[in-house]
Parts: C-alpha cells; structure tokens; sequence
C-alpha cells in the first residue's frame, strides 16, 4: 500500500497488523522485500504485548496529560499460536530491541516507534531506507 502526507510526498510502504501472522524466521525477508519496494520510507504497525497503564490526567487552565506507564513483569509470557499471530512484541523470544534489530539489518533507520494511548497493544514504527544496509 503506498501512502502519503507530511514529509513523506514521495511515498511510503505501510504495513499494519500483518508481519505477526508469518513465522518469525519469515519476518527479515518480510522486512528485506518492503525495504526493496519501499521508495523512502515504511511505516509498520506490530502489536506490543508489554504491560501499560494508562494515566489521563486534565488540570483546570493547564490541559490535559496522557502517558503509557510500562509496568515490568517478573516472568516474561511465552507466546502460544493462537491460529493468527505466531509472535508478539514483548513476548519470551521477541523483545522489541530484537525485532529493531532486525528492521536495521534490512537496511532501515529507524526513525521513531511509540504506541498510542488509545491503543497501546499497537506499536508503530517509521522507518527509512539507510544509506548502507545492515
């Protein structure tokens, strides 16, 4: 899917939702064919399993304050296949810096990542194509 808007006019790569119904030993040619197709830029949705509270705060006069509080868990879940997604950030196996790591061996620089307050369970990241792949 090829979209558009502030700072990326020319196109961009989106994939949302979809990279945890593969295996993961699939997801690095997953990211090496978007990298290949991608004119500058990719953005990807992938969800975040790690624990978050949501903490809505409105003060009078000052306006209000949204924030995600990560909470640490003493034992990490393993993921079971539930006959859709085969991983999850933040599951045993698949922590986020190792799923960064792979998006920068395809050859991205990883531009920003955050989770929305909405909807936390969504991890977005921006990515654009390194100079050098790797």
């Amino acid at each position: 899917m090829i979209v558009g808007g502030p700072g990326l006019s020319k196109g961009a790569v989106g994939c949302s939702e979809m990279l945890e119904h593969l295996p993961y030993g699939d997801f690095p040619k997953a990211l090496s064919e978007i990298h290949r197709v991608s004119r500058r830029y990719a953005l990807l949705s992938l969800p975040d399993s790690t624990r978050v509270y949501r903490l809505d705060i409105q003060i009078p006069k000052i306006g209000e304050l949204k924030m995600l509080i990560r909470l640490q868990r003493l034992k990490v879940p393993r993921h079971k296949f539930d006959g859709e997604h085969y991983w999850e950030i933040g599951k045993a196996g698949y922590p986020l810096r190792r799923v960064m790591g792979e998006m920068q061996r395809a050859g991205f620089e990883i531009k920003k990542t955050y989770r929305v307050f909405e909807m936390p369970y969504h991890r977005f990241f921006v990515l654009a194509k390194s100079e050098k792949k790797g």
